[in-house]
């Protein structure tokens, strides 16, 4: 039997989630359906790879998504199970399970392309739409604090309480990833004021995260901290320092550098250096692809996931 939600987070999540059941009449152990996409043709697992069908959820074609409902009229809750993404491994689990915060740009392809790779892993990956449920479709990027992370936390677990509740989940093996801003969000999640009592993820990742506010989280959880040498949007170099005392504290943290990488390394569609002239209120930051820190990065995490989910 799924676990109950935490009282705080029942009280705002069940009525949003029974008005969304009478709406649509989907109804997954209590838990509202979110728009699931379905696998319709072959997908390529890697060079050399030719035609290989598998079922993957991998967003394709939308089925039991309906409009979605004017900003006014429901909770944060319903929106964010409204707008965001659940991807499911092909196979009747249950599976591990992964909340996936986007950077400032919102839920968008670079999420999705990590939901479909990590789904080809074999988890569950819920992509979270904490941007369109709080009507910025058009992002934070000139001003992350628009939304400042210890806000946005409550995405993460509520990410979490879905997963948990979903029946082909396994709800001991859920982990959260972050990137840029979801990444700064994710370690607020993690942080011992605002994680729920008696909840934890069983492992982190997280991109090129904002560490300016300083960094305390959860000690049983693994977290991995990817950083990018070159980022001029979220330096390296604060990051670095908050992990050292995170770690002489007993914090369970590898941080892993890539001396020539920019923010947004691993994402194969960027050029190699591209200016964001809105970021940081105006200033300026640099984004751009590196293939050598993008291949390593999916390396650790791949390896990281499987040691402390499974495969």
């Amino acid at each position: 039997m799924p676990a109950p939600l935490p009282v705080a987070l029942r009280q705002l999540l069940i009525p949003a989630m029974a008005r969304d059941i009478r709406r649509t009449g989907a109804r997954v152990n209590d838990v509202p359906l979110l728009c699931e996409a379905k696998m319709t043709r072959p997908v390529m697992m890697g060079a050399g790879a030719v035609g290989l069908a598998v079922g993957l959820t991998v967003g394709l074609a939308l089925t039991g998504c309906p409009g979605a409902l004017p900003v006014t009229q429901a909770g944060l809750e319903q929106r964010l199970a409204r707008h965001s993404q659940l991807f499911l491994p092909p196979g009747r689990g249950p599976f591990p399970g992964l909340v996936l915060l986007s950077g400032c740009f919102g839920a968008r392809r670079g999420t999705r392309y990590w939901a479909r790779r990590l789904t080809r892993l074999g988890y569950a990956t819920l992509v979270v739409a904490s941007m369109k449920a709080r009507g910025l479709a058009g992002g934070v990027c000139g001003d992350g604090a628009r939304l400042p992370a210890g806000e946005r936390a409550g995405d993460a677990w509520w990410g979490f309480s879905y997963l948990a509740r979903h029946p082909k989940i396994d709800r001991r093996r859920l982990g959260l990833i972050g990137w840029s801003h979801g990444a700064w969000t994710a370690l607020a999640a993690l942080g011992p004021r605002i994680a729920p009592a008696g909840r934890t993820f069983a492992a982190a990742v997280v991109f090129y995260p904002y560490c300016g506010d300083g960094v305390a989280v959860q000690r049983r959880v693994p977290l991995l901290m990817l950083l990018a040498g070159r980022d001029d949007w979220t330096p390296a170099e604060q990051c670095r320092q908050e992990a050292r005392h995170l770690i002489r504290s007993g914090a369970r943290l590898r941080v892993v550098v890539f001396p020539r990488a920019r923010h947004a390394f691993d994402l194969p569609w960027l050029p190699a250096a591209k200016t964001i002239r809105r970021a940081r209120r105006g200033q300026g930051a640099t984004i751009g692809y590196d293939p050598a820190a993008a291949a390593r990065a999916y390396t650790l995490v791949r390896q990281w996931l499987a040691r402390h989910l499974g495969p």
